[in-house]
């Protein structure tokens, strides 16, 4: 009986938060409208796609810049002064910057959405489990991103994470221990 309350309360606030998507897009399809008739223009349509189309940009301004990246604590920062210094470098650097903001975006409101049209049971599992991966490994990347560039944001970023791991928290979870039993 507790597990059908659970079931019912699940479902009623996914319905809930189904009507407010709808309405979301029924907003965005009235902005988009071409004339009378609605066009297929809504970007919450194609999150997938958009996520992809967003992969594929970091792919390519990727491989540019790492063409000219000097890795080294020494050099790694002169290097992106170089490529600043350059019009195609700039612009590269400015695109892969933009797209990698817009691709975590993209793909939680792509997550959200699936997750509130009840879109990850059944065949639909695995493709909801390797997002999630996904987004883990973009976010991963997005960090190892900041690192790269070795200024002072990257400094502050490694000092952050050092600092999480003398934690208590972090600890446990390195050396294997009950967090509770200490």
């Amino acid at each position: 009986m507790a597990r059908q309350r659970k079931v019912y309360a699940r479902r009623r606030l996914l319905r809930g938060l189904e009507k407010v998507q709808a309405f979301v897009d029924r907003l965005v399809d009235r902005a988009t409208r071409v004339g009378a008739k609605a066009a297929p223009y809504n970007p919450f349509y194609h999150l997938g796609t958009l996520t992809i189309f967003l992969l594929i940009i970091l792919i390519v301004t990727g491989v540019y810049l790492t063409v000219f990246y000097r890795p080294g604590s020494d050099r790694a920062y002169l290097s992106v002064l170089g490529m600043n210094n350059t019009w195609l470098g700039s612009l590269m650097r400015t695109v892969h910057r933009y797209a990698s903001d817009a691709i975590i975006i993209v793909a939680f409101l792509h997550a959200w959405k699936m997750l509130i049209s009840d879109r990850f049971w059944g065949g639909r599992w695995l493709a909801w489990v390797s997002g999630w991966l996904m987004m883990v490994v973009i976010w991963i990347m997005g960090l190892f991103g900041f690192w790269l560039v070795w200024d002072q944001t990257a400094q502050w970023l490694t000092e952050y994470f050092l600092g999480l791991a003398q934690g208590p928290f972090a600890y446990s979870i390195l050396a294997g221990t009950d967090l509770a039993a200490s």
